[in-house]
């Protein structure tokens, strides 16, 4: 599955299997050079989570494509032709969702079904705010390269490579530029305009200046790059521990906990490593439900 995603740094990789045995995949900007505001349309795969059936590639859709095999369908349904790359899109607006983990929702979470579960999603950050965002639903809009943390990305909108008067044709393939629905080149004041974005659950800072001033939230410690997640349930450690996200910011080599609830609500931050450790690699299994 490479679609218009550079083969580069961070392109694309499996998030999980959902717990309705559909196919979540993380795609990145693959090369942001070639256009952030990819990640803003539906006709590109780039800066996506898409969800397909994993016998078929088909995007999710109850009827038609996928025989009535699942009960919640993707928000872009087209039923009658399950390639289509909207088909395949659970939620859109990330940069590089480098890491992600998997919460299982018990059966009674929503009326509408449970579909794929919560998926906790970690988008490495360009400049200032590393972000861990909740899908909790299919059709969310997360914002890059627009938003940032919780504040406008200045420099989404008028880097070189989003302005059509620094467009190179034979440098940049038509496939990589971005359009609205009226087929005006979309830029982010479109976006702040007229879509919905969503808030990260969770973000801390660089610790790097913005706007003059240092980016510092007051939470005590930074961050550069969130590199890993877990949802652990297990009991070999403290009971604090127990149901909660476990995230890793690799270069400065910490770990901590947090309480989030089924909704997507944060609730608390605990420390889990704090002393700066060599962490070989943080790893969650991928494997497909029984």
């Amino acid at each position: 599955m490479v679609g218009d995603m550079a083969v580069n740094h961070y392109s694309n990789h499996r998030c999980d299997f959902g717990q309705d045995d559909t196919q979540l995949q993380c795609t990145g900007l693959g090369n942001q050079s070639i256009g952030n505001l990819r990640s803003q349309v539906r006709y590109s795969m780039a800066g996506k989570v898409l969800r397909i059936d994993p016998e078929t590639g088909d995007g999710i859709c109850t009827d038609a494509t996928n025989g009535g095999k699942y009960a919640v369908k993707n928000p872009y349904c087209d039923e009658s032709h399950g390639k289509n790359i909207a088909t395949k899109i659970w939620a859109m607006g990330f940069r590089n969702p480098f890491s992600s983990a998997l919460r299982p929702l018990p059966e009674h979470h929503d009326d509408h079904g449970i579909g794929p579960g919560q998926l906790f999603v970690g988008d490495t950050a360009h400049a200032t705010f590393e972000e861990v965002n909740t899908v909790t639903r299919g059709g969310l809009n997360f914002g890059w390269p627009c938003w940032e943390g919780a504040w406008p990305n200045v420099g989404g909108n008028d880097e070189p490579f989003n302005l059509e008067s620094n467009w190179v044709p034979e440098n940049n393939p038509p496939l990589a530029r971005a359009y609205d629905e009226d087929g005006n080149w979309l830029t982010c004041h479109t976006v702040y305009d007229k879509v919905r974005t969503e808030m990260p659950t969770y973000f801390w800072s660089h610790g790097v200046e913005r706007d003059g001033r240092i980016a510092d939230l007051g939470q005590g410690f930074y961050g550069d790059a969130v590199a890993g997640m877990v949802y652990y349930t297990g009991t070999s450690y403290p009971e604090e521990f127990r149901n909660t996200l476990i995230v890793m910011d690799y270069p400065r080599r910490w770990l901590r906990s947090l309480r989030i609830s089924e909704d997507g609500v944060f609730e608390s931050i605990r420390d889990f490593v704090i002393e700066p450790v060599e962490i070989a690699y943080f790893y969650t299994p991928k494997t497909r439900p029984d």
